[in-house]
């Protein structure tokens, strides 16, 4: 072949690659766009159930990064007051000295705050706010699991009781000078090891003082840098002032608690934690508030008995809001969580693989005025065994998160439901 036939030879094959590239690229332009049942051949069908409200009483708070103190009174359902339990302790576990050769000036207790949510008060340049900080009568066990219902004794003593003004903006920090109660329970000593000092100051629960505003909230950011407490002192011999950081934060055995006093037809939960209540506007509501068990045995029995080869190629469930609920109330992610006859709950498979498409995944829909989130794996598996023992939908961030949101029932013009698409 000549020269000139081989280079015209070449690019003929590269524009035909190019053009294939360009070519398959394309054909997935706008897909995200598109209403995923739509994409694949089959029989679609609408699945309805039962639903009704369960308490939300077995919330695992142990360890979070994040964590909210303060208090909210939502009509309709619930008055919480949230606070959080911590140790203190001292850096890796290390030993401490604070002996007679130490003069202690001050303790500073800084939090890191990534978010205040004060109905009264949202659009100040600063806002006030009285923590309170109480002496645990013992401290927190690592190798225990506490739950937001889990109750750890107070002492007596204060470590502080004031009110600090923060100002508002992208960088917030509250720096609390503790009293002299925390800098006497370690001056004068030396600990020869973390146990010891944890066993002397035994922790702290921090809350904020009761306020009369509907919504008082404040998320701490217990993993940030700015978040630690600082001890300044000098040595006898040398008036240069020297800091020393105890170990706090994501860094010490922490947890959160949720008190609520539920309203209305949730009042039952107030002293039968057990109940369900099944009503028109389920509540879904965080900070050890309620979930929503929704069931479609009847449905998956039948349809396994008449299907029982069958192929589910999409599944959504579809979460239609109460269209009277406020719209900055509303969270903006949902979560549904499979239920195990044991008792034992975990994430649908769907949640583990990466959305496919942007919105299908709970997120809220402002067109449809719902949540909608892709249940492909987790049908296919109930149609297989034949029978559901029950899904349950919650907040994401149920434990950081104030907002709550109302969903229609399942005896409602435009109820609960999931939509799918088989074939067999």
């Amino acid at each position: 072949m000549s020269k000139h036939k081989s280079f015209f030879f070449l690019v003929a094959i590269a524009l035909v690659a190019a053009f294939n590239a360009c070519t398959e690229k394309e054909s997935d332009l706008g897909l995200e766009l598109q209403d995923p049942s739509t994409i694949y051949n089959g029989v679609a069908d609408t699945a309805f159930g039962i639903a009704y409200m369960v308490l939300d009483d077995s919330l695992l708070t142990t360890g979070l990064n994040s964590v909210v103190i303060g208090s909210g009174d939502d009509d309709n359902i619930a008055t919480t007051v949230a606070s959080f339990y911590s140790n203190v302790s001292t850096p890796n576990e290390a030993s401490i000295t604070f002996d007679e050769s130490y003069i202690i000036d001050s303790v500073v207790l800084s939090l890191a705050i990534s978010n205040i949510d004060v109905m009264s008060a949202d659009s100040a340049g600063s806002q006030d706010l009285h923590f309170v900080i109480t002496q645990l009568s013992q401290r927190l066990c690592k190798d225990s699991a506490y739950y937001s219902t889990t109750d750890v004794g107070l002492g007596s003593t204060l470590f502080f009781d004031d009110v600090v003004s923060v100002q508002r903006g992208d960088t917030m920090v509250a720096r609390l000078k503790l009293t002299s109660a925390f800098s006497d329970l370690i001056a004068n000593h030396t600990f020869a090891s973390s146990d010891e000092f944890e066993e002397a100051v035994k922790g702290m629960h921090i809350k904020l003082a009761p306020s009369t505003s509907s919504r008082n909230y404040v998320t701490i950011n217990l993993a940030a840098s700015n978040t630690r407490i600082t001890v300044y002192y000098r040595s006898g011999d040398n008036d240069t002032p020297r800091s020393y950081d105890l170990a706090f934060g994501s860094t010490v055995t922490h947890y959160s608690r949720f008190e609520k006093n539920f309203k209305g037809d949730c009042t039952t939960f107030n002293t039968n934690p057990s109940d369900s209540v099944r009503q028109a506007s389920m509540y879904l509501s965080p900070l050890g508030g309620m979930n929503i068990r929704f069931n479609i045995d009847d449905y998956i029995r039948q349809f396994h008995q008449d299907h029982p080869m069958a192929i589910i190629h999409y599944a959504e469930l579809i979460l239609p809001v109460n269209e009277t609920e406020a719209p900055d109330e509303r969270p903006e992610t949902l979560a549904a969580i499979k239920m195990y006859e044991n008792g034992v709950v975990a994430n649908i498979p769907d949640m583990y693989d990466p959305y496919t498409y942007s919105g299908f995944d709970g997120t809220y829909d402002a067109t449809s005025k719902c949540y909608r989130m892709r249940i492909t794996q987790h049908l296919q598996k109930l149609v297989k065994e034949g029978r559901d023992r029950g899904t349950l939908i919650v907040i994401n961030g149920r434990r950081t998160s104030w907002q709550h949101t109302v969903i229609n029932g399942d005896q409602t013009a435009n109820p609960i439901r999931i939509q799918l698409v088989y074939s067999e």
